[in-house]
C-alpha cells in the first residue's frame, strides 16, 4: 500500500468524528450508539465522576432548557401541597429538595440503576426507570411522567425527595460515627446543605482532606431502597390516620436523621405551669432522694468537674441550699406569681424536661441595693417518669454564672408528689 493510500484511508478514519465535534451544541457525542439520557450510572445510583464537559441536550433544544420548577406543574397544588400540608412537622425539609434541587424533566429514556442494587433481584430487566437523581438534580422521563395518574405522579416526586433525604440522613450520622469514611464524602455533602441547613462548625476545613471525593449517593446500597420505599409510602398513604408527629417518628427509626428532616423535640406549656414539678423537686430534697455529688461547670471556660455536693431547703422552704465542698449558695426557689415553666419531649425516646424560669431577687448590697437576676431550674425524666437528673444555674447578664447539674436522683414512682 503506498504512503498516499494509508494517509487517505487514515483521513477518512476520522471523519465521523469531525462531524460529530461540530454538532456537539446539539447533541453529546458518543463513539457508540446511545439513545438515552440522564447521569452515567456509578457504583452509588447517582452522579457523574468523569472528567470533561461540554454542552449537551437532545431533539434541537439543550437540557437547560428542560429545567422545571414543579409549582408551575398542575399536581403542585392539587397533589403536591395536600402532602406537604399532612407532612406539617417535617414540610421545610420536603420544600428544601423540592425547591431547591435541580428538576429536568426530558423526553428520553433514562439509564438503568441496576435491579439487584436496588434490591430487586426478582426484576432483573422488566421494569422501567422514571427518574435518575445526582446530588444536584432529578432528571425524569416526560414521556413516562405524562403517563402516570397525577397521584402516582406526585408519588414518583416525593420517592426522589425521600431518597435524597434519607442520603443526606446516611452520609450525616456516617460524619459522627465513620470520619475516615466521611472524608471523602464531606467536601459533597457541605457544598449540597450549605443553603438548606447550614452547618458552619461541622463544615469548617480543619483538615485538609486528600481522600478523592465521592458522590453522596455512593452511599446507598441494596438494604436502603427498601427503606426509602417504605418511607415514601408513609408519607404517601393518605388512609394512614398516622399525623405528622407519627411519620416524622416512622422516618427517624428507618434511619433518617432529625438535623435533615426535623426536630422530634416538642415543647409546650408545663402541667401547673410546673408547680407540680417543684413541689415534687422539693419533696426529693428534703428526703435526701439525690446523692450527694454533681458536676459544676465553670462558664467561663466551659469546663466540667466532678464533685461532692449536698442539697437542703432553707428553713423558709424558700431556697435551696447548696453545699459545694467549702462552699454555700443559696438558689431561690420561685414564689407562686413569678416564673414560666415549659415541658419538652422527645417523640422517639420518649424522655423530657420541665425547665421553670423565673428572676430572683440578689442579697442585699452595702447600699441596701438588691438586683434581680434570671434562674433556670431543669428537670429532666427518663421515657418512664422517673426523673433522672435536676440543673440549677444562675445568670448574670444573661450569661452563667454558676450552674450545677445533679444526675443521680433516686429512683421514685411516676406522679408521686410531697406536700410543702
Amino acid at each position: 500500500m503506498t504512503v498516499r493510500a494509508s494517509l487517505s484511508r487514515f483521513l477518512l478514519s476520522l471523519m465521523p468524528w469531525i462531524f460529530c465535534g461540530g454538532m456537539a451544541f446539539i447533541v453529546a457525542c458518543q463513539p457508540n450508539e446511545h439513545t438515552s439520557t440522564g447521569p452515567t450510572e456509578t457504583s452509588g445510583g447517582g452522579g457523574n465522576t468523569g472528567d470533561g464537559g461540554g454542552g449537551t441536550g437532545f431533539n434541537s433544544k439543550m437540557y437547560e432548557q428542560y429545567i422545571t420548577k414543579l409549582e408551575t406543574l398542575g399536581i403542585w397544588k392539587t397533589e403536591i401541597s395536600k402532602i406537604l400540608e399532612r407532612a406539617s412537622s417535617f414540610n421545610t425539609s420536603l420544600l428544601n429538595v423540592l425547591q431547591k434541587k435541580t428538576w429536568i424533566f426530558v423526553p428520553q429514556k433514562l439509564n438503568r440503576i441496576d435491579a439487584e442494587k436496588m434490591g430487586m433481584e426478582f426484576r432483573a430487566k422488566d421494569y422501567e426507570q422514571y427518574a435518575f437523581q445526582t446530588e444536584g438534580e432529578v432528571w425524569i422521563d416526560t414521556t413516562a411522567f405524562t403517563s402516570l395518574a397525577p397521584e402516582t405522579q406526585a408519588y414518583l416526586i416525593f420517592h426522589e425527595t425521600i431518597m435524597d433525604l434519607y442520603v443526606l440522613s446516611k452520609v450525616r450520622q456516617m460524619g459522627d460515627k465513620n470520619p475516615e469514611d466521611f472524608a471523602p464524602l464531606k467536601k459533597a455533602y457541605c457544598t449540597r446543605v450549605k443553603d438548606l441547613f447550614p452547618e458552619p462548625q461541622f463544615c469548617a476545613d480543619s483538615v485538609t482532606v486528600a481522600a478523592k471525593p465521592k458522590s453522596l449517593y455512593s452511599v446507598l446500597t441494596a438494604a436502603d431502597y427498601p427503606k426509602i420505599r417504605e418511607a415514601t409510602h408513609l408519607l404517601m398513604d393518605s388512609a394512614s390516620e398516622k399525623n405528622s408527629d407519627e411519620i416524622l417518628v416512622s422516618l427517624i427509626g428507618l434511619g433518617f436523621d432529625e438535623r435533615v428532616v426535623g426536630s422530634a423535640l416538642r415543647t409546650s406549656p408545663a402541667e401547673d405551669n410546673g408547680a407540680k414539678d417543684l413541689k415534687n423537686l422539693i419533696g426529693w430534697i428534703e428526703y435526701k432522694s439525690i446523692d450527694e455529688s454533681c458536676v459544676t461547670k465553670d462558664p467561663a471556660t466551659n469546663q466540667e468537674q466532678k464533685q461532692k455536693c449536698s442539697l437542703s431547703l432553707s428553713a423558709d422552704k424558700k431556697a435551696i441550699i447548696i453545699k459545694n465542698n467549702d462552699s454555700s449558695f443559696h438558689f431561690p426557689l420561685p414564689g407562686p406569681e413569678k416564673g414560666i415553666g415549659f415541658q419538652t419531649r422527645h417523640l422517639v425516646t420518649r424522655e423530657s424536661t420541665v425547665r421553670f424560669s423565673y428572676w430572683a431577687a440578689q442579697p442585699e448590697d452595702e447600699s441596701g441595693w438588691s438586683t434581680q437576676i434570671p434562674h433556670e431550674i431543669l428537670i429532666s425524666y427518663a421515657a418512664t417518669g422517673s426523673p433522672v437528673s435536676v440543673k440549677f444555674e444562675a445568670n448574670k447578664g444573661f450569661t452563667p454564672e454558676r450552674l450545677w447539674i445533679f444526675s443521680k436522683i433516686f429512683s421514685i414512682e411516676p406522679g408521686i408528689g410531697f406536700q410543702l
